[in-house]
């Protein structure tokens, strides 16, 4: 008995099904969503200008270590002069933009300012690529006086980077950067921020939500239109029998994620600049 109900029950169209419709209507939009998204992004980064310095201070460390029963036996000189509480100081200086920094784009150069301390000397340590700096200006490349350094307008493209070595007195202390460059800025480096790809996940998570959101509100559309079709036509639609519009909906939708994406980055865009 149970064996002939089994034959004669007939086979499911699931093309016919409306849970299924609702599937493959919702996954084929977030897909079509998330892909236009993610380009939109791509197309964004690539597009966008970043003029950017990025400094970072390497190492502070004392260049020796005098123990307190003998430090007034033992005396550090530099150059024949006597100093006190000397320190070593790398700083590490890069292009982290995507495009060139000129002679042309400082306003001001860049200054290094070390509060409550006095330079002694400073030097290039190492520059990437290492003809960056010409050898006949290296001498007047950096100049210090008092408590900073400045150094020279020099064009900088980008992952270029140049390491200095500064010879400092007095107790460690804040660093502050001074510089103008025209449509850029001078960043510390931030060792809590972020990671690129951290930024990029969190932003392709912000398209995923507006992709469901962009499904739910699609799925709407496409049953009311549907339903009006059905009740013109007294015959119930199907994803076989309207590809037509299936095809017109998930492009409307591509469309209007798209856009949506952009405006939000556009948005971005705008407020960045207000904030400058």
């Amino acid at each position: 008995m149970l064996f002939n109900v089994l034959l004669d029950t007939q086979p499911l169209d699931i093309w016919h099904d409306t849970v299924f419709q609702l599937i493959v209507v919702v996954i084929a939009t977030l897909f079509s969503a998330f892909i236009g998204g993610a380009i939109a992004i791509w197309v964004y980064r690539r597009q966008k200008s970043r003029k950017e310095i990025t400094y970072q201070v390497v190492s502070d460390a004392p260049i020796a270590s005098i123990n307190q029963t003998v430090a007034d036996k033992v005396e550090i000189r530099f150059d024949g002069h006597p100093i006190k509480e000397a320190h070593i100081l790398v700083l590490k200086v890069w292009n982290s933009g995507n495009v060139a920094v000129k002679r042309d784009d400082y306003e001001e150069p860049i200054t290094f300012i070390f509060h409550g301390r006095t330079v002694i000397s400073c030097d290039i340590l190492e520059t990437v690529p290492t003809n960056l700096i010409d050898q006949k200006t290296i001498k007047t490349f950096l100049t210090f006086n008092g408590e900073s350094v400045e150094i020279s307008k020099f064009l900088l493209n980008p992952q270029q980077s140049i390491s200095i070595t500064t010879l400092l007195t007095g107790a460690k202390n804040t660093i502050s950067v001074r510089a103008r460059i025209i449509d850029g800025k001078v960043i510390e480096l931030n060792p809590d921020r972020p990671s690129t790809f951290k930024r990029y996940l969190s932003k392709l998570t912000g398209i995923a939500w507006l992709a469901v959101m962009g499904a739910f509100l699609g799925f709407s559309v496409f049953l009311f239109i549907a339903q009006i079709i059905t009740t013109i036509t007294g015959s119930p639609v199907t994803i076989v029998g309207t590809v037509p519009i299936v095809l017109v909906g998930l492009l409307t939708l591509i469309v209007g994620e798209s856009l949506t994406v952009s405006a939000v980055l556009v948005g971005r865009i705008i407020r960045n600049r207000k904030n400058k």
